[in-house]
């Protein structure tokens, strides 16, 4: 028991409250420790949680799970678009009869449908701030030592990440100003005008299957994903867990992962996707989503709808981001269905006009995909230098520096672990002099 304590014991019998060389020598190793922690945390390490996804680890989920799912909410039903497509087209042409497809109809819906990107790029700004306020609260723990320290460092770094945060929203902000700046009808991936004519003459995507909200990320029956998930069973209300397998084209689940004995499979054509907010069944599975048909009375044998929980939030996001790749996108807002419903004034029968339609409808689908393309992979480059980065580098280059400005005693122990520091060294000078008087009568 004694050789446990002379560590501890050996700093402790040192240790002066007035010493301000051990004091800076304490602080410097403290913060060291602390940058080298945030680090690990971002970057990964092998000490990791089993229970849970954390640090770096969320950051990428919300980069390419919850923003792509946020970018794709924004989408437009195809009939309200091709509604707006047609007013365009009129409005341009006045009281011409149009010969020609205006081009500008086609810059005009497309500008209107970059400006809805504002909002979930700011959205993953504020995730990624959140989660990173997160991680310094947690780091924080290990200076619980020293309290005045721990608060000062969560200061400092919470009015950094804040504004970094104000920064990447400028930033993020200026990339969507930046496309609708300029229409690129010359960027390489462009199909062109020729090209969507010659679709639209073709009758390509005539029912609305060519736009960018109906199409797959990935083809054929490659699987996308598969895992645990419940749905209702049982008259009570209680749920059951079924493993689900997520192709391009299916959804199928099975009593168990060894795959054997199939449930049931559903075909992905044309379901939508919902949040759900019954209480059709109790568990564990908290957090639940709906598939339903729209077009369709029931969607499998007669259940108008399936309902499919999870355990955790994050892993229900993933599942929606898995379901997005296999073209099942969110359900359309009562705003957008209400722009459904057509007027006597906005309907037309004209070929020509449709015809138009279609082309400006293909030019969009074509030209939206760059643009959504380029702030998924741009919004998270921007979010980690202006406000990840900047927060390594002020960690391990200011921080230190910003504690000295702050003045006052940083470095004040706390009353329980001064309390702990007399216990040890009594017990430590009471074992050894047990040890002494043990010796003497021997």
């Amino acid at each position: 028991q004694l050789q446990s304590m002379e560590k501890d014991v050996g700093d402790m019998k040192n240790m002066k409250a007035d010493d301000p060389n051990r004091r800076t020598k304490v602080m410097l190793q403290l913060v060291n420790e602390f940058s080298d922690s945030f680090n690990r945390a971002i970057e990964g390490s092998a000490d990791v949680s089993l229970s849970e996804l954390s640090g770096g680890a969320k950051i990428n989920r919300i980069f390419y799970e919850r923003f792509p799912y946020l970018l794709v909410k924004q989408a437009y039903d195809e009939r309200a678009l091709r509604k707006e497509i047609s007013i365009a087209i009129r409005n341009i042409h006045g009281i011409r009869s149009g010969l020609f497809t205006p081009d500008l109809a086609f810059e005009a819906i497309c500008k209107k449908m970059i400006r809805n990107l504002s909002d979930p790029t700011l959205q993953c700004c504020d995730l990624v701030q959140t989660e990173l306020l997160g991680i310094i609260q947690k780091l924080g723990e290990n200076l619980s030592r020293y309290p005045s320290l721990r608060d000062e460092v969560e200061r400092i770094l919470a009015d950094v990440i804040r504004g970094a945060g104000v920064r990447a929203q400028e930033q993020c902000t200026m990339l969507v100003e930046l496309e609708l700046a300029y229409i690129n009808t010359n960027h390489p991936d462009f199909i062109g005008f020729h090209n969507a004519e010659k679709m639209a003459s073709g009758g390509a995507g005539t029912s609305g299957a060519g736009s960018a909200g109906n199409r797959k990320s990935v083809q054929g029956t490659q699987v996308i994903r598969k895992g645990w998930l419940a749905t209702p069973s049982g008259m009570m209300g209680q749920s059951k867990d079924f493993w689900f397998v997520l192709s391009a084209d299916t959804l199928a689940w099975y009593k168990d992962d060894q795959e054997k004995e199939q449930k049931y499979l559903l075909k992905l054509d044309n379901l939508k996707l919902r949040d759900s907010t019954s209480k059709s069944f109790i568990g564990k599975a908290g957090h639940k989503v709906e598939l339903f048909n729209p077009d369709a009375r029931y969607l499998f044998k007669e259940n108008k709808f399936l309902e499919l929980g999870a355990t955790s939030e994050e892993e229900l996001d993933s599942w929606k981001a898995s379901l997005l790749r296999a073209g099942v996108f969110p359900e359309m807002s009562d705003n957008v269905r209400g722009q459904q419903e057509d007027d006597a004034g906005t309907n037309s029968l004209d070929p020509a006009l449709e015809r138009q339609v279609e082309t400006i409808r293909n030019l969009v689908d074509s030209y939206m995909a760059i643009v959504n393309k380029t702030v998924q992979d741009m919004v998270p480059k921007a979010i980690m230098h202006l406000m990840v980065a900047e927060l390594k580098e002020h960690l391990s280059s200011e921080l230190i520096a910003s504690l000295y400005s702050a003045g006052g005693d940083l470095m004040q122990e706390s009353p329980e672990e001064a309390k702990r520091r007399e216990d040890l060294l009594n017990m430590y000078n009471m074992t050894k002099e047990a040890l002494r008087i043990i010796s003497d009568v021997n």
